[in-house]
């Protein structure tokens, strides 16, 4: 028996509800598929715990367009918008 695997409890999202909380939040057009470079039927797993940003991730915060969905996630969790926990979106569109 296969048995090379770990068990994960994912919140599971689909990208376009997770781009309207993101836009409507940061009242921003963020495109999450452009600027993750994601691809159509795929799933994307982000981890997120609280946690001070360093330098690189203020800046990529403060560029919000070239930002990518894990330092986002992290800025909502530490304001407390969302839980710390792993996050499976879902792109399909």
């Amino acid at each position: 028996m296969f048995d090379k695997y770990q068990k994960v409890t994912h919140r599971v999202v689909d990208y376009s509800d997770l781009e309207d909380f993101i836009n409507e939040h940061y009242k921003s057009d963020y495109e999450i598929i452009a600027a993750n470079e994601w691809n159509n039927y795929t799933c994307y797993s982000v981890n997120v715990e609280k946690k001070e940003f360093d330098e690189y991730e203020k800046d990529k915060l403060a560029d919000f367009s070239e930002c990518g969905i894990r330092i986002i996630l992290l800025d909502l969790c530490n304001k407390g918008l969302i839980e710390e926990g792993d996050y499976l979106i879902k792109v399909s569109w």
